[in-house]
């Protein structure tokens, strides 16, 4: 997800944000503080284990939308 992205992202509908203790991009990291979002740092083998593909560093749990 972009930066851009992010803003059509309504931050109520994210419960918590799982982040690699590695993540360094600082645009998302600025924005996830802006936002008040709880994070949690994890390393990238506790990430891997929280997904089935690809996650770049950062793993959003949000409201089911349904």
């Amino acid at each position: 997800m972009s930066c851009s992205e992010w803003d059509n992202v309504s931050h109520d509908k994210i419960n918590k944000i799982y982040l690699s203790d590695k993540f360094k991009d600082k645009e998302i990291l600025d924005l996830i503080e802006k936002r008040n979002i709880k994070i949690k740092l994890l390393d990238n083998h506790e990430l891997d284990k929280m997904c089935k593909g690809l996650h770049q560093g950062i793993i959003l749990e949000v409201e089911e939308l349904y």
